[in-house]
């Protein structure tokens, strides 16, 4: 139970050196989300709640919002959704005006729902929200993360273009990167191509850029291979 809920938020303790992640390019895999739960306290929790956060994923999303809910249902101190909203940009057929321009007036947890394919459309979404007029989310945000419920190799090199792009151009945002998802093992050939992904992503980056493993934390760092653990 314990990676379970540290799972849905643990990428926010990621943002700042907070009380168990100081380092300066923390990696969170499922060891991580084993151990170090019991060490994130009420002081910890305050501080993710003056983050302003901007989230794009598809339906993996929902799996961290719910998480989030059960985990504040059970300990109040874990709340962070009392400021959030999600904006369906692929029920819009990609219209990034469904999102309003002064959403982080009133929010601070903005989840955006991308959209589904190719994997690189929701690179170019999420960046026109940062960087282009009306929404120049960039004088807004803390934190910036998109979630990859796959992949493939094809995707990498774009991904880790635009996500350098940003981090160097807006150094006061926190861009967190990510693995990719796994599915369950009916999916052989999605989870290959995302393991693949996630591969070239450990190879260029760990060590280097704040790490979120979503594909070790699902796949029990490997143990349950090319696919999401039965647990999940």
């Amino acid at each position: 139970m314990k990676r379970k809920v540290f799972y849905f938020f643990s990428f926010l303790l990621l943002t700042f050196p907070l009380t168990i992640f100081a380092q300066t390019a923390p990696y969170i895999n499922a060891a991580v989300a084993d151990t170090e739960f019991h060490r994130i306290t009420a002081a910890d929790m305050d501080k993710i709640r003056t983050l302003k956060i901007l989230f794009g994923s598809r339906s993996f999303g929902y799996n961290m919002r719910s998480g989030l809910r059960s985990l504040a249902n059970k300990d109040p101190m874990y709340d962070i959704l009392s400021a959030y909203h999600e904006y369906n940009v692929f029920g819009a057929g990609g219209d990034l005006s469904v999102v309003p321009v002064n959403a982080f007036d009133t929010l601070t947890f903005v989840h955006i729902m991308v959209t589904a394919s190719p994997w690189t459309t929701r690179l170019y979404e999420m960046e026109d929200l940062v960087r282009e007029a009306p929404h120049y989310f960039q004088d807004d945000i803390n934190v910036f993360m998109i979630y990859y419920h796959g992949g493939d190799a094809g995707t990498f090199d774009l991904y880790s273009a635009k996500m350098d792009s940003l981090q160097a151009d807006f150094p006061h945002i926190k861009f967190i990167y990510v693995t990719a998802g796994f599915e369950d093992s009916s999916h052989v050939t999605h989870n290959t191509n995302a393991a693949q992904f996630s591969q070239l992503v450990r190879d260029n980056y760990l060590g280097k850029v704040p790490l979120y493993d979503l594909g070790y934390i699902l796949n029990d760092d490997g143990r349950c291979g090319n696919q999401y653990c039965p647990e999940y």
